[in-house]
């Protein structure tokens, strides 16, 4: 499709990384195109461009220069859809910038995720929910956790109205402390314009163990697992991607974590000073409770055995898996402890 509208689409070549990120959180287009005062192309930055600088700790208040494309493919004015298409697949680009012969951007064209993912997203979605969220007594005494409100909305039912936008309708949803709630609201999910399953846990299994329940009755090459508490804006459908355009076997979401040092941090080299760092900040990667598998690694979760993500990871890794991390410049915010749910509960 050609898209005209670049609203939150274009950036200009003096602005920082974090310009970018927001720019992208509102246009949705998940690529932003660099330009001048004269508003000629100068190049782009994609939603994989800025999750790879956030891996590799860039500060989001540098400029963008450090990161973007600065040679671009393009096509003139006049190139139809099927044109731009084969230049899009050829290329294995999702965009094509559109410009006049005075280099200035008018448009793009987009490559739909159909060719990547059809009409429905081939790839089953799991949700972990059978956790008792014992942090968040007495709020969980009577109420599972994945069923506390938001907005007036159970959790459990925003991570799966987020991930219907993506194309997903296919969802098992694994409970065991007060599941009866859970199924009694959601059912087989046709309320919803969904097709719900469950997972019963007869035992608390880990973050991932009950998997092996139904292991061998996905149908789809893929998975994604959810844990029930977590409210982000992460797009699926290009964790999707990344996940199978880099043949991972496991792929976890990662949230970049700031932690801001109230010091001057002095760097020494025995006795000597070699650099003082007013107040720094150390970036770090947290789990981000959203996971990617391959189905064929499931033979390695056994049933009725308790098994936790990480712990997962790190016997794929043994295995010389492939195993990669997925940052997330979306919100993210894990309900795990009573105060922070209760602050994201008052926004």
């Amino acid at each position: 499709m050609l898209v005209k509208n670049l609203t939150h689409c274009l950036v200009n070549e003096k602005d920082t990384i974090k310009k970018c990120i927001l720019s992208l959180e509102k246009s949705t287009q998940q690529i932003i195109f660099v330009i001048n005062k004269q508003k000629k192309l100068l190049g782009s930055i994609t939603d994989g461009d800025i999750r790879r600088a956030i891996l590799n700790k860039f500060d989001i208040n540098e400029n963008i220069r450090l990161i973007y494309n600065k040679k671009p493919i393009k096509c003139l004015m006049g190139t139809s859809y099927e044109e731009a298409e084969k230049i899009m697949i050829a290329n294995r680009i999702n965009h094509l910038p559109l410009v006049n012969r005075k280099n200035s951007i008018m448009g793009f064209f987009k490559l739909s995720l159909k060719n990547y993912f059809g009409n429905e997203n081939k790839c089953d979605f799991i949700i972990m929910a059978g956790g008792k969220g014992k942090r968040l007594r007495p709020l969980t005494l009577k109420t599972p956790k994945p069923m506390l409100k938001i907005n007036n909305e159970p959790i459990l039912k925003l991570i799966i109205d987020r991930a219907k936008k993506f194309g997903f309708s296919n969802f098992y949803i694994s409970i065991n402390y007060l599941g009866e709630i859970i199924k009694k609201y959601f059912k087989d999910g046709k309320k919803f314009n969904t097709n719900i399953k469950y997972i019963y846990e007869k035992k608390p299994l880990g973050t991932i163990g009950s998997i092996a329940n139904i292991k061998d009755k996905l149908p789809n090459k893929n998975l994604i697992v959810s844990n029930g508490d977590v409210i982000t804006k992460i797009n699926y459908n290009s964790m999707l991607k990344f996940h199978e355009d880099n043949g991972a076997d496991a792929t976890m979401a990662v949230y970049p974590y700031e932690i801001k040092n109230p010091y001057g941090e002095v760097v020494t080299k025995e006795e000597n000073i070699l650099e003082i760092k007013e107040k720094p900040i150390t970036i770090s990667y947290v789990n981000a409770g959203v996971y990617i598998f391959k189905k064929k690694v499931l033979k390695y979760i056994i049933k009725n055995k308790k098994l936790d993500a990480v712990e997962f990871f790190n016997f794929l890794k043994k295995k010389n898996k492939k195993t990669l991390a997925f940052a997330i410049h979306e919100t993210w915010r894990d309900i795990g402890l009573k105060k922070d749910y209760l602050k994201f509960k008052k926004k």
